[in-house]
């Protein structure tokens, strides 16, 4: 079901906050729908239809044929569908179910429970003990990055106004999940709101767990669906970009050890949709079988299961 597109990638090195260099901003800032920036809101999500435009994260797409930029995850997904129709990932007789779950995965507050995770009763792993201990500190080093580019003064006047809405965002998620201001009660505040604003959609909610409320309700949707069309995909019998997406948000939660979440006896049907959707061949190409140091147990499982993909050199990338 491959797109058979030619492609380039550039990698980030997260800790190098390549994605903060003013040529990547004012990039990405091509792509900007117009709106509002991030900072005012804070759900967890990296949704920016909810939370507004952030002008220094990843992804990027850019159009090179059409010299266009594209920015968020579900627009881009949605871009390359209509740019190149063939095959089929949103057939028609399906857009709308298929629309409905790229926006439960575009709303899952994986960031907030990524830099929360110091906040969860729900982590065995020992490994992602560790990991959490070190992300909770993560945004005191963001903060300082993007102060250090506002300090310069050859940082150009129209980009200020989308580092000052970076340091905004990035300060209200430390003051809700990180470790000088987060607290479990914040955490469950910050899933609590989002599952209220969720219902206002309509969608209806299943069981609930308290440091995975909203995921839970997301899983429980999915369920109901995988329900009512009787599998094995979310539209059936077609594999489509719905499958697509919920491959890469089950494979977040089960990386960091939140499977219980949809554990056989919870969500019997999500269960075994995700251990089908996780072992798809193509999607785990693109996803923990790409050149990637596993940090989980439950990774390394899937891991030992299929050969990692081989690549050439991979390219760091440094904007000047």
């Amino acid at each position: 079901m491959a797109k058979a597109i030619p492609w380039r990638s550039w990698i980030f090195t997260p800790g190098d906050h390549g994605n903060y260099q003013p040529a990547y901003v004012r990039l990405r800032s091509l792509g900007h729908p117009g709106g509002a920036l991030v900072g005012e809101v804070f759900t967890g999500s990296t949704s920016a239809q909810s939370q507004g435009f952030d002008p220094l994260v990843v992804p990027t797409l850019v159009d090179r044929l059409k010299r266009k930029v594209v920015v968020d995850s579900k627009v881009i997904c949605e871009y390359i569908e209509n740019e190149i129709p063939s095959p089929v990932l949103m057939p028609p007789a399906h857009r709308e179910l298929i629309k409905k779950h790229l926006t439960l995965v575009d709303e899952t507050p994986h960031m907030g429970m990524l830099y929360g995770l110091h906040l969860s009763d729900m982590l065995q792993d020992k490994l992602v003990v560790a990991f959490a201990k070190l992300i909770s500190t993560a945004h005191a080093g963001q903060i300082k990055s993007v102060e250090a580019y506002l300090a310069d003064s050859s940082l150009p006047s129209d980009l200020r106004p989308l580092y000052e809405a970076k340091k905004k965002k990035t300060e209200l998620a430390q003051s809700r999940v990180g470790k000088s201001g987060g607290t479990k009660e914040g955490y469950k505040e910050m899933l609590n709101k989002a599952h209220l604003r969720l219902k206002r959609w309509h969608f209806i909610g299943g069981f609930v767990d308290v440091f995975g409320l909203q995921v839970a309700t997301f899983l429980s949707e999915l369920e109901s669906d995988l329900k009512a069309t009787g599998g094995p995909f979310i539209c059936g019998a077609e594999c489509t970009m719905a499958d697509l997406v919920w491959h890469t948000s089950l494979l977040r939660l089960y990386e960091l050890g939140f499977d219980g979440l949809f554990s056989e006896e919870k969500l019997p049907k999500v269960h075994q949709y995700a251990m089908r959707i996780l072992r798809h061949e193509g999607f785990a190409q693109a996803t923990y079988l790409w050149p990637y140091k596993p940090v989980t147990r439950n990774l390394r499982r899937l891991m030992a299961e299929k050969k990692p993909v081989q690549v050439g050199k991979i390219e760091r990338v440094c904007i000047r």
